[in-house]
């Protein structure tokens, strides 16, 4: 409405003289004690005026009713309902009521709280300006806090049986120093109270044609349009509940996702109808880049391709939680939406707190992710102990393998030397044989390749071995005739021989005998044991005779 519109006046009393209590004069009573300054807002109903309250000397804010003419019965209820219910709603984030000022039998005005602030509307207007400082101030968490503020007012009112019905960002004022007050209730409804909803209201409502969307209607269709609940748009005021409050509770966490109402439309016939068939495009719409925002004709409906980034929202884009939240409260079917405030607030502070809401259905791997993120300092010092672990464990898994790597290659270094020394040895026992056998010391000879690795017992060793065998055995022992089976003591520097007079002796490497001589028959085999201490050979055809070697005795 017009502020200037001179056709509605404001019935009020001319100003008293200021009386001080402390000097002990009588305070004025009624309209008297009141001192009606400026104007500071103007609503369907009446204007708030910023009032001097004598008797307390305090400045208050005054609510007075709008009038050209007599006051019919459904305002005059509304305006006594709405003091009453502001009187039984004591609450930090409800504006507070302190007196309702009656002359000749109608309520005149009431004095409350005067709130210094803005509304919400004006803050989003401005964010939607991009106006710096309200970038600054209003972040889209502090917003988020402000409307779990409003929540909490809201659902304070719905315990007292009352429902507001007209919530919306202009109804709500954010002062200096941080309040947050939910502000006219003329429409609200007590709950169980039929008889006063009946005389304020008027069943013979008609939209009018030229009716702001913004504005408050009065009637069957009570409440501003772009916020009002289905039902409401649909005139049914009997089925209007906590619910109601809730969509419209949306619609403002609509606005202050979007900076713009839930639904827009070129009239306010258009705007009812989208509201009635729940024509809401999804928060998450909007804030998509583009390389060039076409002009749009006032009132039409912005499509999302063509809408800036979201100056209040870090990532120019509306959470996909917080988008899920409002529209589950701006559902078309009641039992869609959230059943109280209190779940709805919940919901809020799980997205500011990092948690999932109810609304977004999130799955395992969104859960996970909001863990991380909650408590990213730890997963953050995890995950670095993770990395350090991680290193530690591969420097450790590399330096073990490359301990192994050379280990293998010495051990293949020392098996080749060992090898290399083996062939060496071989080798210089080959050359010690030849040399023996080049001396005539064939028996030597025959010790030395007897010695001799299989391995190496090449060409040059069979030929020193079969002819070391053949001189050996045409050996010659002084006394016992020539030798015919040798075989040499594990110690090396003695022998065992059979010889052809038929006895088995032992002998040193020169052919001298050590021991007696014991007699043997048949083939004169012979066994030297692994000590080398004793030989056996068979005496008789049925007997098997022992003999000491270090003494040549018979055992």
């Amino acid at each position: 409405m017009n502020p200037d519109d001179d056709l509605q006046t404001i019935r009020t009393q001319p100003p008293a003289p200021p009386v001080s209590l402390a000097t002990g004069g009588e305070p004025a009573q009624g309209s008297a004690n009141y001192h009606l300054g400026r104007e500071v807002a103007r609503g369907g109903m009446g204007c708030i005026l910023e009032a001097e309250d004598r008797k307390l000397a305090r400045t208050v804010a005054a609510k007075a009713v709008l009038l050209d003419s007599d006051m019919d019965e459904g305002t005059k209820q509304r305006f006594i309902r709405e003091a009453e219910v502001l009187a039984r709603l004591s609450h930090p984030n409800i504006v507070p009521i302190y007196d309702i000022v009656w002359e000749d039998g109608l309520p005149l005005f009431y004095t409350m709280k005067l709130v210094k602030g803005r509304t919400l509307q004006h803050i989003l207007n401005e964010l939607c300006n991009e106006h710096p400082e309200d970038l600054r101030d209003f972040t889209l968490d502090r917003l988020l806090l402000i409307f779990r503020k409003v929540c909490d007012a809201v659902a304070f009112a719905h315990s007292k049986g009352v429902l507001h019905r007209d919530l919306k960002p202009e109804n709500i004022m954010v002062g200096e120093f941080g309040e947050v007050l939910v502000m006219d209730w003329g429409l609200a409804k007590v709950l169980n109270d039929e008889v006063r909803e009946s005389a304020a209201s008027d069943s013979s409502f008609t939209a009018p044609s030229g009716a702001s969307p913004t504005a408050t209607l009065q009637g069957a269709v009570m409440g501003t349009p772009k916020y009002m609940s289905p039902e409401q748009a649909m005139g049914q005021i009997a089925e209007l509940d906590e619910r109601s409050d809730i969509f419209s509770l949306g619609g403002i966490l609509y606005a202050i996702l979007t900076l713009r109402p839930p639904v827009d439309g070129k009239d306010l016939h258009e705007i009812l109808e989208k509201v009635k068939t729940g024509g809401i495009t999804p928060p998450t719409a909007f804030g998509v880049t583009t390389g060039a925002h076409a002009r749009h004709v006032k009132g039409e409906v912005l499509e999302a391709k063509k809408i800036k980034p979201l100056p209040h929202i870090e990532s120019g884009r509306v959470p996909a939680a917080l988008s899920a939240v409002a529209m589950k409260a701006l559902a078309l079917d009641k039992a869609k939406r959230y059943q109280n405030v209190a779940a709805f607030s919940a919901d809020i502070e799980r997205y500011q707190t990092g948690f999932a809401t109810s609304a977004e259905n999130a799955g395992f791997a969104k859960q996970a992710a909001l863990l991380i993120k909650r408590n990213k300092g730890i997963f953050t010092t995890a995950f670095a102990a993770w990395l350090i672990v991680t290193a530690l464990a591969v420097w450790f898994v590399f330096n073990l393998r490359a301990k192994e790597q050379r280990a293998t290659k010495a051990e293949a270094v020392a098996v080749q030397e060992k090898e290399t020394a083996r062939q060496a040895l071989a080798k210089s026992q080959l050359d010690l044989a030849e040399k023996e056998f080049e001396r005539g010391k064939f028996i030597e000879a025959q010790k030395i390749l007897t010695e001799t690795p299989e391995s190496f017992r090449d060409a040059n060793w069979r030929f020193l071995q079969a002819h070391s065998s053949d001189f050996t055995a045409r050996l010659s022992l002084p006394g016992k005739g020539a030798a015919l089976r040798l075989q040499f003591l594990p110690q090396g520097d003695r022998f065992a021989a059979r010889c052809s007079s038929g006895v088995i002796g032992i002998f040193s490497l020169t052919g001298r005998q050590i021991g007696d001589s014991a007699p043997v028959n048949g083939s004169g085999a012979f066994r030297i044991d692994s000590a080398g201490g004793r030989i056996a050979f068979a005496a008789s055809a049925s007997e098997v005779a022992v003999q000491e070697v270090a003494t040549g005795k018979l055992v």
